[in-house]
């Protein structure tokens, strides 16, 4: 007999930044945890051309809890903030606001 695996199995989900001040921001460092563990990281540079007020990234990841740490430069200075996120099988999009 064969058991369905489809749940056990990572997913590639969407997750929309929304950017307040899109032309302030320079650099915005994103960092997935699982637990203690470190599972993807990404730095977006915004030197050439200005931020999108709402940009769109993924990570590969199972249903559950995760931590994202947020590091954010603007022209102004620098912010890190950290939130939990909850992927579900039912959720297509998670919104992050960034501040």
């Amino acid at each position: 007999m064969l058991v369905p695996v489809i749940n056990k199995l990572p997913t590639e989900r969407p997750v929309r930044l929304q950017v307040s001040d899109p032309a302030s921001l320079r650099r915005l460092d994103v960092t997935w945890l699982a637990g203690e563990e470190r599972i993807r990281s990404t730095v977006l540079r915004f030197d050439e051309q200005p931020a999108s007020a709402q940009i769109t990234t993924h990570v590969r990841v199972l249903d559950g809890d995760y931590q994202l740490q947020l590091r954010i430069e603007r022209s102004d200075g620098v912010a890190v903030t950290e939130r939990r996120v909850s992927f579900a099988p039912d959720v297509a999009l998670v919104v992050i606001p960034i501040p």
